[in-house]
């Protein structure tokens, strides 16, 4: 059993280790508070640390953001500056082409009442100078033995009054020669009136029978012909176009200082007169004839007129190119001084007395000289026919910078046994020249007639060749569309031989009226540099023949099938 005092000193000693205890107890906590204190301190500082760097690096962003947007800013007011000063300037320049507008608009106003009253002005001048220039004529032909033809007449009298002073000068020579007295009856017009008369006076006993008078019935060849008919000299090819001797002889087809195309003049008279009605007919009779066929019929009258000085042969205004066509007038398509297109008249050249009155000026016998040229030149297409044609001509197929080979293929409804019946054709004659400038595609006739797509595939791609290699570039190809069918189009567009000239072949479509595209489709043959034409086409005569006269009658390099 344990003391008292013991037993106190044991619980005053444990009294002490708890003290202790609680002091290291103490202790530790504060060294471990201190502890955590100062990483916690030093935690806070690095984070302390970090947000710094990121805020300043977000200040950094925020300053060059705000520097861009300021900047943008700045930017985007002085674009709105110019461009309201821009709108500003849009703005006048609107009002001031308004007010242009307005003002030009008045000024046409004007300009058109203007124009219309110096039009009417400048017609009724027309008007009247034409009446006074027709008085002139009339008294001028009434005066003149050369003019040869009387106004006011109907195409086929005309004829009889040029034929019968053609015999009244050959009887006075005759006279002459015999040594008879003159009777001076021979030029006078009232010894032509009584020929005339005397003359109509027989038809029309004729004519109360039923029959013909004598002088349509009897055939040309019978008809008596003087012996002292004019000897003319032998014709010489006129080979070229020498500006010396033939600038006031031959019309060649040309722009004036002004761009317009000349017009061709003779005997006082300009281009295309008016229409006249004095046809001599009750009722107007269209004949079916193309404007080709026309053209040859003319140069046949133009050169008759033209040897003889005749200024007042009709000719036909009003054609037909079929039975169901309509009506076309030559006036809209040909400029010449040399015939007077008629209403209501009638060709007169199948009747004896122009025959005879025609002798010796006829192209069988003048065919290539200066009487022919000197009448032939003076037939051309209207202005706008030439405009079109130089147009497609230039612009299509380049032809002022590239060669041009034109080639008009055969119609296959020819009639080939016909065909090679026929008399070789007036062109062939002209070409046959001392140069012979013309050479053919082929020695076979029926090949000539209708060569097969084979040969104008093959003749094509060889002419093509040759001007090649001549010039060093490839030609552009025109096709003429008289006479070629749509398949025949397409084979040739189709064919491999050809498929390195496909897109430079071309040929001329056309505004839908067929009389034009064949004009414009002859003249841009005629201007072409290589022509390929069909020998027995009316056409190629006037495609040669134009071709000639663009080329100071030279011309280029020309073949026939």
């Amino acid at each position: 059993m344990r003391r008292p005092g013991a037993r106190f000193r044991d619980k005053e000693g444990d009294g002490k280790v708890l003290a202790v205890g609680a002091v290291v107890v103490v202790i530790l906590f504060v060294f471990a508070h201190r502890i955590g204190a100062d990483f916690s301190a030093k935690q806070g500082m690095e984070k302390e640390d970090v947000l710094s760097k990121k805020v300043e690096a977000l200040t950094q962003k925020q300053r060059i953001c705000s520097t861009q947007l300021t900047n943008r800013n700045q930017t985007k007011t002085a674009e709105e500056k110019q461009l309201t000063a821009k709108n500003q300037e849009l703005t006048i320049s609107v009002a001031k082409v308004q007010a242009d507008t307005k003002q030009h608009k008045e000024e046409s106003v004007q300009c058109e009442a203007e124009y219309s009253t110096a039009k009417e002005a400048w017609d009724e001048e027309q008007r009247v100078a034409r009446e006074s220039l027709q008085s002139l004529n009339e008294i001028h032909n009434s005066l003149s033995v050369d003019a040869g033809i009387a106004v006011g007449k109907d195409a086929h009298t005309k004829l009889l009054i040029a034929t019968l002073r053609k015999f009244a000068r050959d009887h006075t020579v005759l006279m002459s020669e015999l040594g008879q007295p003159l009777t001076g009856m021979a030029e006078s017009p009232e010894y032509i009136e009584k020929l005339v008369q005397k003359w109509k006076a027989i038809d029309k006993e004729y004519a109360d029978k039923g029959e013909k008078g004598p002088l349509s019935k009897r055939p040309a060849e019978i008809l008596p012909i003087s012996e002292t008919e004019l000897k003319l000299p032998e014709v010489r090819l006129v080979d070229r176009y020498d500006p010396d001797e033939h600038a006031s002889k031959i019309f060649l087809l040309e722009r004036d200082s002004e761009g317009r195309w000349k017009i061709p003049g003779w005997n006082k008279r300009m281009g295309t007169n008016e229409v006249t009605k004095q046809g001599g007919f009750a009722n107007e009779v269209v004949p079916v004839t193309t404007l080709n066929k026309n053209l040859r019929v003319m140069s046949k009258y133009a050169l008759c007129g033209i040897g003889h000085n005749i200024t007042g042969f009709m000719f036909p205004n009003a054609f037909k190119r079929c039975d169901d066509c309509a009506v076309e007038y030559m006036k809209n398509y040909i400029e010449t001084p040399m015939v007077q297109f008629c209403e209501k008249c009638q060709f007169v050249h199948t009747l004896p007395a122009f025959q005879v009155l025609c002798n010796g000026f006829q192209n069988k016998v003048q065919y290539g000289g200066l009487l022919f040229w000197r009448s032939r030149s003076r037939i051309r297409f209207k202005d706008r026919i030439l405009d079109m044609a130089k147009e497609f001509y230039e612009n299509t197929l380049q032809g002022s910078d590239t060669k041009v080979l034109a080639v008009n293929i055969p119609d296959k409804d020819h009639d080939c046994e016909k065909a090679q019946t026929r008399e070789t054709l007036a062109f062939q004659k002209l070409l046959n020249g001392e140069e012979k400038r013309y050479q053919e595609i082929s020695a076979d006739a029926v090949e000539r007639c209708n060569p097969p797509m084979g040969l104008i595939i093959e003749t094509i791609e060889s002419q093509a060749k040759k001007i090649r290699i001549e010039n060093g570039a490839p030609p552009s190809i025109f096709i003429s569309a008289t006479g070629m069918t749509d398949e025949q189009w397409e084979e040739l567009k189709k064919s491999p031989k050809l498929f390195s000239y496909k897109k430079m072949i071309h040929r001329y479509t056309g505004n839908g009226r067929a009389t034009d595209t064949d004009a414009v489709d002859t003249m841009i043959m005629a201007w072409s540099d290589v022509l390929v034409v069909d020998r027995f086409r009316q056409k190629s005569v006037q495609v040669i023949e134009n071709h000639m006269i663009l080329n100071n009658l030279q011309g280029k390099t020309i073949f026939v099938w």
